[in-house]
């Protein structure tokens, strides 16, 4: 199987986005910043990124979870983190990590931060599942975090700990692997960008350098095949890709 995490920095290369994802042909697809409506402007099909990505892969299952809506131009417009699956999702859930979604008018009304937490079994040909959770994480203005961050990681890794095994785990943390912040979930998973020592997880259109922020993590029972960075440019972020067998 493969999967696919990315952060698609609100879709704003929407179109290079489901390209890339076309090219690859994952089994699932976590993002993070995923805008979802009706609109059909032609100047901002970033609104509609949930619908492009869904139009390129119509028979995928989908999970939408998002953390705020506004308007634009009248069409209620929603932003949050996606999961698409090539196989059947049950036992959906959205968590929210920090703060509770909410509909805003004017910026000023944007709770920022808001952070919820996706988790849902894929339903596997041989009757057994797969748990698969994806996150967008806590932002501090630094790849250490804060003990706030600390506090916020732990309430993930409480979902981790709860769920059926075997799991995946995806998401922009906004946090590097050596980040006090990490250690309780790297006690239950496998953090596959500390195990490859990645340098980065950001492009060129990225706010700093060298900062390994999104994650893959695997319990036991997953058979990392391969774990690739890739170059594509995409988005502020670079994507990730595992290929994996389920013992």
């Amino acid at each position: 199987m493969k999967i696919v995490q990315l952060n698609i920095w609100q879709g704003r290369f929407i179109d290079q986005v489901t390209t890339f994802l076309k090219q690859e042909q994952p089994d699932i697809i976590c993002l993070q910043e995923v805008y979802s409506s009706r609109l059909t402007n032609p100047l901002m099909p970033f609104f509609a990124g949930l619908e492009r990505i869904q139009a390129m892969f119509p028979d995928y299952h989908v999970f939408f979870s998002p953390t705020h809506q506004m308007k634009v131009l009248g069409e209620p417009v929603a932003m949050g983190n996606a999961i698409f699956s090539r196989l059947p999702l049950s036992n959906t859930e959205t968590i929210f990590i920090n703060g509770q979604f909410h509909e805003f008018a004017a910026d000023s009304e944007l709770q920022p931060n808001t952070r919820n937490l996706q988790r849902a079994q894929v339903e596997l040909p041989n009757g057994k599942q797969l748990t698969v959770i994806n996150h967008h994480g806590y932002w501090e203005p630094n790849a250490i975090g804060s003990e706030i961050t600390v506090q916020k990681m732990q309430l993930v890794a409480d979902v981790v700990e709860s769920s059926p095994k075997p799991v995946v785990f995806t998401g922009d943390l906004n946090i590097s692997y050596v980040s006090p912040a990490m250690k309780p979930l790297q006690i239950l998973l496998n953090d596959l960008t500390l195990q490859h020592q990645t340098i980065t997880t950001l492009s060129q259109f990225g706010k700093v350098k060298d900062v390994p922020c999104d994650h893959i993590c695997i319990s036991d029972g997953i058979i990392e095949e391969s774990f690739t960075v890739k170059d594509n440019l995409v988005s502020d972020h670079l994507p990730l890709v595992l290929e994996f067998d389920i013992a």
